[in-house]
């Protein structure tokens, strides 16, 4: 446990600001210092945190907002305290998660032998497993040279950006699907019984069943284990269950997964939160 001085609390949040990764998210709270990838996950923190409705007393710091004193200082001690790993870099606010973060990165690890969370190396510092991480397990942008810590990451990394509404894609595809749908109110997919235009033939295909009461089939068969499902989406996320590719990964604390169920249960037992920091397109 780390204690800040007034000093260092400041310096810290000022350091947040500065940080790349910060400068270019798309959407942020310069109250909590606090970055989002999606516009729904902002305005929830925005409606929790900084709403008139939830209460008169405003945390100094951060201008949350709280409906009484004993709430508050409770919050406001989270602005002076930081619970840092031993292992490896991993900070966090929260005594549970720390907890649960050397459960589940560090079960058999003791300092001097940290194991790499993603193939056979042992290393005996932080330092050096960052060192071994940044040159082993880095994936690089072929269009911009930036460098992420996995596919996952990397494929979120925005480059498209829509000149009418800014929203940002990592695919070029999607730029363009989106641009044209939203924007220019061109579509392929389009239901014959009332004219609706959809982005993409599995949106259609979902409201045929939903509001047209089209009989739905599992049509879809796993090459691996043969069995069905309804749509080609479902059966790609079942077949990452016999892939060791484990393409989602927590922005808070780079864990990965097979599938986004896995993630978002992550993100909501161990960090609290009932979003993942993924980009989603």
């Amino acid at each position: 446990m780390i204690v800040f001085t007034e000093e260092e609390m400041l310096e810290n949040r000022e350091e947040k600001r500065n940080q790349p990764n910060y400068k270019k998210i798309s959407y942020k709270c310069e109250s909590c210092v606090l970055g989002f990838t999606r516009k729904d996950t902002f305005d929830q923190h925005m409606k929790k945190r900084h709403d008139k409705n939830i209460g008169k007393i405003i945390c100094k710091i951060c201008q949350s907002r709280y409906n009484s004193i004993k709430s508050l200082e409770k919050h406001r001690k989270k602005h002076y305290v930081v619970y840092k790993c031993k292992l490896c870099y991993y900070k966090t606010l929260e005594m549970w998660s720390m907890s649960n973060h050397c459960r589940l990165k560090h079960s058999n690890d003791v300092q001097g032998r940290i194991h790499c969370q993603q193939c056979s190396v042992i290393v005996g510092s932080p330092d050096e497993l960052s060192e071994h991480m940044q040159s082993q397990h880095l994936v690089q942008c072929n269009q911009c040279g930036d460098k992420f810590k996995g596919k996952h990451t990397l494929r979120t990394h925005k480059i498209y950006e829509c000149m009418e509404c800014k929203k940002k894609f990592a695919s070029k595809v999607y730029w363009r699907k989106h641009c044209e749908f939203y924007h220019q109110r061109k579509s392929q997919y389009k239901c014959e019984t009332c004219n609706k235009l959809f982005i993409s033939d599995w949106r259609l295909k979902n409201h045929r069943q939903t509001q047209h009461g089209l009989t739905r089939s599992r049509n879809h068969s796993c090459n691996i284990c043969g069995k069905k499902f309804f749509t080609q989406s479902t059966l790609r996320g079942h077949q990452l269950t016999h892939s060791e590719e484990r393409s989602y990964m927590c922005e808070d604390c780079g864990d990965t997964f097979k599938q986004r169920p896995a993630l978002y249960t992550h993100s909501r037992l161990v960090h609290k939160t009932r979003t993942t920091t993924m980009t989603t397109v």
